[in-house]
C-alpha cells in the first residue's frame, strides 16, 4: 500500500528518516481494549521526501505523512500487523513544512490504528488504518 517510486529515497545529505524526539505510551484504556501511543518526530529540512515538492516552497507529501510519520511508528510497536489493506477517513489538514516537529498520536483497536498527526495545535493529517486479522 505504501511501497514503490512515489517514494523518494535518501540521496548524499539527504536522510530518509524522521527522528523520534519522545515517546509516551502504551496507555491502555480501562477496558484494556484501545493502546494509546504518542510520538514526537522531527521533520528535517534535508528530509529527502522534500525533494522536487516543491522547489522554491518544500511541502511534505501526504504520503509520506502517512509512510514516514505514521505506518513507521505502527511498525515499530506492531510489526506482526504487517501493511495495513485500507485507509479509511484520510484527511490532509494542512500543509507540512520542514524543521518542524510533529506530535503522531495512535490509538490501537482490533483490526485497525486510528491516527491524527499535529503540528503544534493544528492537525496535520488524520484518519484509520485498517489490517486484516489484527485482534
Amino acid at each position: 500500500l505504501f511501497e514503490g517510486p512515489a517514494l523518494a529515497k535518501g540521496g548524499e545529505g539527504r536522510t530518509d528518516v524522521l527522528p523520534v524526539l519522545h515517546h509516551h505510551g502504551p496507555e491502555l484504556d480501562p477496558d484494556g481494549a484501545v493502546e494509546r501511543h504518542v510520538f514526537r518526530l522531527f521533520v528535517p529540512e534535508n528530509f529527502a521526501r522534500f525533494d522536487g515538492h516543491f522547489a522554491n516552497w518544500p511541502v511534505l507529501p501526504g504520503v509520506a505523512t502517512l509512510h514516514d510519520a505514521v505506518m513507521a511508528q505502527v511498525q515499530a510497536l506492531h510489526p506482526e500487523l504487517g501493511q495495513p489493506n485500507r485507509v479509511r477517513n484520510l484527511k490532509f489538514h494542512r500543509v507540512v513544512g520542514p524543521n518542524v516537529e510533529l506530535e503522531v498520536r495512535l490509538a490501537f483497536r482490533p483490526g485497525r490504528v486510528d491516527f491524527e498527526v499535529a503540528e503544534g495545535s493544528e492537525l496535520t493529517a488524520s484518519g484509520r488504518l485498517l489490517f486484516e486479522g489484527f485482534q
